[in-house]
């Protein structure tokens, strides 16, 4: 997926303010689910969140991205693109995770140990 935009001008999504705070520490993608989905497991401070990512698209991790920090979960609904609201991307290595969704919405969080 191409967009006109460059990614950087993209601005953050709402639902994860700060993305490059978290440490990413789960991936889980059901390809078979009607609709699929991509749940991102993140943890900061103790705190667990898991997003769940709609219709994920161009998927790619070159390594486990485990304890990376540089995650960016933007807000992509201005380019206008058929189906896709959310790009998610590391800006710090490419390609170490990015995908494009339709949307996301949070389906957990808790205090961690």
């Amino acid at each position: 997926m191409s967009g006109q935009k460059d990614k950087r001008e993209d601005p953050e999504h709402s639902i994860l303010p700060r993305a490059w705070e978290h440490e990413v520490v789960g991936i889980n993608l059901q390809l078979l689910a009607d609709p699929p989905f991509l749940d991102l497991t993140l943890r900061r401070a103790g705190v667990l969140k898991t997003l769940r990512f709609s219709r994920p698209h161009e998927v790619a991790f070159v390594q486990p991205p485990g304890g990376h920090h540089g995650l960016v979960i933007a807000d992509v609904s201005a380019r206008g693109l058929e189906g896709i609201r959310v790009r998610v991307y590391d800006f710090e290595q490419e390609n170490a995770l990015s995908f494009w969704a339709s949307d996301v919405m949070e389906v957990f969080s808790s205090r961690g140990e």
